[in-house]
């Protein structure tokens, strides 16, 4: 199974990968992974406001 993947490159401060690690260790996941995660749940609480105000005017 394919998936719609990019390669993203980006650099961060050591403490921020100490942490995106520490995620990584405790999902039993890879860091990329976790950065997907993050996104998306990002994006989802950016929506979520949004979707209530399309619903109060319905």
């Amino acid at each position: 199974m394919k998936k719609n993947l990019r390669p993203l490159h980006c650099k961060v401060s050591s403490q921020t990968m100490r942490n995106l690690e520490r995620l990584a260790a405790m999902e039993k996941c890879s860091v990329g992974r976790v950065v997907d995660k993050l996104m998306r749940d990002k994006m989802v609480s950016l929506r979520w406001p949004l979707r209530k105000e399309h619903e109060k005017n319905w």
